[in-house]
């Protein structure tokens, strides 16, 4: 992937561009596929330039290795939810807030309703969305609010000693 004067472009071994397209927006291919974006509407290609899936959403964002996040925002609420590779939908439209997926602990948090929670690189739930208040995983432990009581968890939500 190359950009150019604010464009986005594929090249191949002899640095011809391999699809004759550009686009507004583009990722690097991983696992065959990858995120392009133009005239605000964003797609999934293939290795070949072929489109795998238009996603139909107001925004798409790498998270984990093997997902994207998509959102829909309606009335100034932000919807969020999570496609794998080929755009197939993992969940519904269902998180408030998504924060940044961790490579090393591999989980992303997530809240929806002032709850807090955390999922694995497949966007499945790993912890469940139930703690009042999550911080991010720092060495190996978050600290968590449930119930008016503070406590760390591991990354599989187990309690651990501070």
């Amino acid at each position: 992937m190359v950009r150019h004067n604010n464009f986005f472009f594929y090249i191949d071994s002899s640095g011809n561009n391999s699809f004759g397209s550009v686009f507004e927006f583009a990722e690097s291919f991983h696992y065959e596929r990858a995120l392009v974006r133009n005239d605000n509407r964003y797609r999934i290609i293939d290795t070949g330039g072929m489109t795998v899936a238009d996603l139909n959403f107001d925004q798409v964002n790498t998270q984990s290795p093997v997902c994207w996040q998509v959102t829909r925002i309606e009335q100034n609420t932000y919807r969020s939810g999570f496609v794998d590779l080929n755009g197939m939908p993992i969940t519904e439209l269902i998180y408030d807030e998504v924060g940044y997926y961790d490579p090393e602990i591999k989980r992303i948090p997530v809240s929806t309703n002032g709850r807090h929670g955390f999922l694995d690189d497949h966007a499945n739930v790993v912890i469940p969305v139930v703690y009042d208040y999550a911080e991010v995983f720092d060495r190996g432990k978050a600290q968590v609010v449930r119930n008016g009581r503070t406590f760390y968890i591991n990354p599989d939500g187990i309690e651990v000693s501070e």
